[in-house]
């Protein structure tokens, strides 16, 4: 789960030839301290790279004008190692912003960009994913996604019956009972389990022995 330290947000936003979805995106996020947004382009050519800077200098304008501070960075398709160039992006960012909250906002720029920096995320060690949240938006429909990186990296990590206890609770089987009848498990490995998926953060105790899955988990689970 995310850090409760964090005390404003640096963004790692990716960027294509427009600057609407960044615009959107700090419109939803006013009440919350954005500091400073890193963008980032990929590099493909030359003519191309020229376009995005003519773009990101019309942002950096906008961002001004905000009192955001920003700088432009670029992944280069031509050097290779796509997602370690994303990872030491990450890295540096997170550096000069020892306090902030993370956030990688893939929504702008071609498909190839917006993975590299997904499956970055997922190759951080625990400790940094716990400052890093990830936001995408819909592009041409209203519709949106934000989740925790280290929820996403819980998740990936459970085994296959806290996995389906885990389904079991969200689909409305949010006692012991119920789940003991449904899974068939012996009772000190239900408590076990639940007691490992409580202590993760992935589910909450709302009465005596009835639990629901956390809200951290409601848009990816």
């Amino acid at each position: 789960m995310v850090s409760e330290r964090v005390s404003g947000i640096t963004m790692i936003a990716t960027l294509g030839f427009g600057i609407d979805f960044i615009v959107r995106r700090l419109a939803d996020l006013r009440g919350e301290s954005v500091s400073r947004i890193v963008v980032v382009g990929l590099y493909t050519d030359k003519s191309s790279w020229q376009r995005i800077e003519q773009t990101y200098s019309i942002l950096a304008a906008y961002l001004t004008g905000q009192g955001i501070g920003s700088r432009l960075e670029r992944i280069d398709l031509h050097k290779g190692g796509l997602v370690r160039q994303a990872r030491d992006i990450i890295a540096r960012t997170m550096a000069e912003s020892s306090d902030d909250l993370i956030e990688l906002y893939l929504t702008g720029g071609p498909r190839i960009l917006l993975a590299t920096f997904y499956t970055a995320a997922l190759t951080l060690s625990r400790v940094w994913a716990e400052r890093i949240r990830i936001s995408v938006y819909g592009e041409g429909f209203p519709a949106s996604l934000t989740v925790e990186t280290s929820v996403l990296l819980v998740l990936a990590s459970i085994d296959e019956v806290s996995r389906r206890i885990l389904e079991y609770i969200r689909d409305g089987y949010n006692n012991v009972h119920n789940l003991r009848a449904a899974l068939g498990l012996p009772r000190s490995t239900l408590y076990k389990k639940l007691k490992d998926l409580e202590d993760l953060g992935l589910i909450v105790r709302v009465g005596r022995g009835e639990f629901r899955v956390h809200p951290s988990l409601d848009q990816v689970f």
